[in-house]
């Protein structure tokens, strides 16, 4: 072959061979052929059909499982077509191929450059397609949902949407986002042409059901999914999973029924193991137990691994257990712990354990030793000592909490074991908070609730457990740790003070602990109300009075209710708020009129959970409310209580401190944004102070220097709470995060967030520091004033007007915030609210604040939060604001609003309740605004 023209007749020649081969699935000869084709071709400078055969080649290598010489292959024709469409294929095939190998980055990056070589949007579809599913892989769900939610856009055939839009679904699946999984699925099985397509929809459709607790449909959509005409284990499989969903309705036959039928189709022994251990598991639910441990004997046969045959014994020895048949229950559960124990040695280098499980057969094979009469406490105990051991070297706290949970959980419901039980609970306990002490300082209360989380139910037990040992004061001790593990984990020598309560062998130590620590400083006109959930609808109420702890057990399904923190509706939030409320004030109150004697005045309560949303205060009593009869504030936990009370009341201003302290300071954002009574509740407020010659300024907070620069004794915030850290990170001007790392407020008394929501907790977190009252206790604030919900802004400032003119007049803070929820919520006041609201819209400091309003495009764009009022009005327009005000008090809606429950009841005050202000504070002409002096004029 010396020509041109013999070396390619020669190479076509191979090349036809080579395909036939290859049809007749002969690769490596046909991998052989392309070879030497592709060496002719290359003689003759023909590079595309080189490529050909370096892509035929990656053809065959890939069928051959040959992945990285296919990928070579690939990579090598897309360097010689000239064609892009040819260079997409080779790009294309290059992602499926790094897909079989589980290089999915890879994968991503070659369907991209696919994707830009090819031109038909059908074929632009399939890269995106496999993209998405090597994201999936990736567990990049987000990234997945926004490339399938574009490629529905694009013009492609109906197999390839039902393609996208089932992908899609398996990804929000995996989010946990199971309603809009489900949507996903169905649309996804109205484009599947084929039978064996639309029922994979069904079955995922089924299983977002079951995860969302909606068994019925889930089963429903199981059934249609298994009425196509399925072979083999794919109809298993709904079978199976309708088994799942029947058993959690309890409807035990049926599910019996469904896994006996799925167990027959199996042709895998793992498969039907797990359905004989379900059909057990169901059979102990119809407390059929002698067929259930034959069931859980034919799924430990066809377990191969010894974990799930572990499983099989553990289940096998409580139906021993339930038989009363201990000696065969202590057998089954020796020999699931001798399971347990080898699956963990042989599982040992994947970092996997079952030492949970083995805790749970020691513990129960020590119930079922003391049920057999075999051996005496101290024996059954000492069996125990094994897996202590095994415990006290685990490094892994969150593992060792959960194990010791499990054991003292079993243990606590055999009499003779309670003490045991009880020791491990508090060894699960200290485990947690070693979880929680391994956290890095500048972890964030969110970062402790994640942590917590698992581990509530071991500090709800260990709660119960001391309430029935008639140790209320351990009992206090524990419920108020965990509803204040934040600050615990920021305060020193906090884990010392609550362990060493912990080992006390009766509550004795523990009582003089809360004696010397919180009951000295309550003298017996005051009393604290703490709750606590127990699970299900049980709440303990713990009463604090008189040095000593008193406990009752109320029943109410408050801590099963949820509340939206959506803003959309506040009016149907606060009507959800008064329902709860009543709801609670129905079980509670009863209580509280038991507990308390008439002796005392004070109350203070300390929520949990969601009773922090509710205005506890607000509960009606007798013909009135609580706050009618006890002067009511709050403790977000007992510990932030003692350490409001441990702050220095008044340090020497000049020795104590390197910088001036002011008495009052009134601050407003001063933004585009602000509420339009703002700057105006600051300028009026401040003219109740500077007195005798001390001072009293306004600041416009800008950063969290400014509360630096506002250092004073009462520190009064008008404004938005976003905009100093009611959320978290990016939200807020000045984050709450920032707060807390870098302010101190040791200087200041008395805080009032004149602000919407600032007392408001988010249930679910650690519960006292997520909210923005809190943060400023926790800093050194004594006392902080604050709302539960969304504010009128005008008649906010009627209301803390009254409060500092209590103040003025010498009652203490607690007092003060009665007096004007009183004054504010009784109808008889209407001539007095209309006059008070009269008097701030004559002071002349308010009115210059609102004509500023009126003509600065700053504060105009804030008339939207009064009524009447919308958002950007012209000038003109802006300057009859003060006038529509005194519309609104003497013709408008005003008197109506201020007796309104949402208007009165928000209110709250944490912290030190029983002091006040000096009266030198306050300035003894009345109403002098401290804008007026500036100008000289007089009122």
């Amino acid at each position: 072959m010396d020509s041109h023209e013999d070396f390619e007749e020669a190479a076509r020649k191979l090349f036809d061979e080579a395909e036939s081969l290859a049809d007749k699935e002969r690769f490596e000869d046909a991998i052989a052929l392309y070879t030497r084709a592709g060496e002719l071709f290359e003689k003759t400078g023909n590079k595309n059909e080189l490529g050909e055969c370096n892509y035929n080649k990656g053809h065959c290598l890939e069928i051959l499982g040959c992945h990285e010489e296919a990928i070579t292959s690939y990579d090598i024709a897309a360097e010689l077509y000239i064609d892009s469409e040819d260079r997409a294929v080779c790009h294309y095939k290059k992602g499926l191929t790094f897909e079989e190998l589980q290089f999915y980055e890879e994968a991503i990056t070659s369907y991209d450059i696919a994707a830009g070589f090819f031109s038909n949007d059908d074929d632009k579809a399939k890269c995106y397609l496999c993209k998405g599913a090597a994201l999936a892989e990736l567990q990049r769900y987000a990234e997945t949902i926004d490339l399938y939610d574009s490629t529905a856009d694009i013009d492609i055939d109906d197999d390839s949407k039902a393609l996208c839009f089932f992908n899609k679904g398996y990804s929000l699946f995996e989010l946990q986002r199971y309603n809009e999984a489900i949507a996903s699925f169905d649309i996804a099985a109205g484009f599947c042409l084929e039978n064996d397509h639309k029922a994979r929809c069904f079955f995922n459709k089924g299983r977002a059901l079951y995860e969302l607790q909606c068994y019925e449909e889930a089963i429903a959509s199981f059934d249609i999914g298994a009425d196509i005409d399925l072979d083999g284990d794919y109809k298993a499989d709904f079978l199976f999973n309708k088994g799942r969903a029947l058993h959690e309705l309890q409807r035990y036959e049926d599910a019996i029924n469904s896994h006996d039928i799925a167990a027959h189709i199996y042709s895998d022994n793992y498969d039907k193991a797990v359905c004989f251990f379900n059909k057990g598991s169901a059979l102990c639910g119809l407390q059929r137990y002698e067929e259930a441990i034959a069931s859980f004997d034919i799924g430990a046969e066809f377990y191969s691994d010894d974990k799930n045959k572990a499983d099989c014994h553990f289940y096998k020895g409580l139906s021993y257990f339930n038989l009363d048949k201990p000696e065969e229950s202590r057998l089954a559960y020796k020999k699931a712990y001798e399971l347990y124990g080898s699956a963990a040695d042989q599982r040992a280098t994947e970092g996997i354990t079952n030492i949970v499980n083995e805790m749970k057969c020691r513990a129960m094979q020590a119930k079922a030793m003391l049920r057999a009469k075999i051996g005496s406490i101290l024996e059954v105990s000492a069996l125990l000592d094994d897996p202590v051991k095994k415990l006290e070297q685990l490094k892994d706290n969150k593992l060792a909490a959960s194990a010791y949970h499990s054991m003292g959980k079993i243990l606590l419901d055999d009499t003779s074991l309670k003490g045991k039980g009880l020791e491990f609970l508090h060894k699960a306990i200290n485990r947690c908070l070693d979880c929680i002490d391994g956290l890095p300082e500048d972890c964030t209360e969110n970062d402790v609730a994640k942590e917590l989380a698992p581990h509530l139910e071991t500090w709800r037990l260990a709660v119960k457990e001391h309430l029935e040992r008639n140790e209320p004061a351990v009992a206090l001790i524990i419920s108020d740790h965990v509803r204040s593990m934040y600050i615990q984990k920021k305060q020193p020598g906090a884990r010392v003070y609550f362990t060493k309560a912990l080992e006390e062998k009766d509550s004795s130590e523990a009582m003089r602990d809360l004696r010397a620590t919180i009951f000295e400083k309550m003298p017996p006109e005051i009393a604290a109300i703490s709750f606590f959930p127990l699970g299900g609808k049980s709440v303990c109420v713990f009463f604090i009075h008189a040095r000593e702890v008193r406990t009752e057990i109320i029943e109410s399904d408050i801590f099963l209710e949820s509340l939206s923190m959506s803003q959309n509706d506040e009016k149907k939030r606060i009507e959800k708020i008064m329902t709860m409320l009543d709801s609670f004030a129905s079980v509670a109150v009863p209580k509280i009129t038991t507990l308390v004697p008439d002796s005392v005045k004070n109350l203070i309560f300390i929520p949990y959970g969601i009773l922090h949303i509710l205005p506890l205060g607000a509960m009606k009593m007798g013909k009135g409310h609580v706050l009618d009869r006890f002067v009511t504030s709050y403790a977000p936990s007992l510990s932030i209580l003692k350490r409001c009370l441990s702050y220095d009341k008044k340090p020497d201003r000049e020795k104590n401190e390197s910088a001036e302290t002011w008495d009052f300071t009134a601050m407003f954002p001063g933004n585009a944004y602000d509420p339009v009574m703002a700057r105006p509740e600051a300028e009026y407020l401040t003219s109740f102070f500077s007195g005798s010659g001390r001072k009293g300024k306004i600041e416009r907070i800008v950063s969290t220097d400014s509360f630096e620069k506002a250092r004073s004794r009462v520190l009064h915030y008008s404004g938005h709470s976003s905009t100093i850290g009611i959320h978290t990170g990016k939200d807020s001007i000045i984050p709450r995060e920032d707060i807390e790392k870098n302010c101190d407020f040791t200087w200041a008394w008395l805080v009032y967030l004149s602000s919407c929501q600032s007392s408001l907790i988010r249930p679910g977190h650690t519960d006292e520091f997520n909210t923005l009252s809190s943060v400023f206790l926790i800093k050194g604030a004594r006392a902080v004033a604050g709302t539960l919900w969304n504010t009128n802004d005008f008649i906010a400032m009627v209301f803390s007007s009254r409060f500092y003119a209590n103040l003025k007049s010498g009652m203490d803070y607690a007092k003060a915030m009665q007096e004007a929820q009183i004054w504010m919520k009784n109808p008889s006041n209407e001539k007095d609210h209309r006059a008070k609201a009269n008097e701030i819209l004559n002071d002349g400091g308010v009115k210059s604040m609102l004509n500023m309003a009126g003509k600065k495009e700053s504060y105009c764009r804030g008339l939207e939060s009064l009524p009447g009022n919308q958002k950007n009005r012209s000038e003109s327009e802006a300057l009859t604001l003060e006038k529509r005000l005194f519309n609104y008090v003497d013709h408008g809606g005003f008197t109506q609003d201020i007796l309104e429950f949402s208007s009165w009841a928000q209110f709250t005050l944490s912290g030190v309740w029983n002091e006040g202000l000096p009266a030198e504070f306050f300035r003894k002409e009345t109403n002098r605004s401290f804008f007026s002096r500036l100008f000289g004029r007089k009122q």
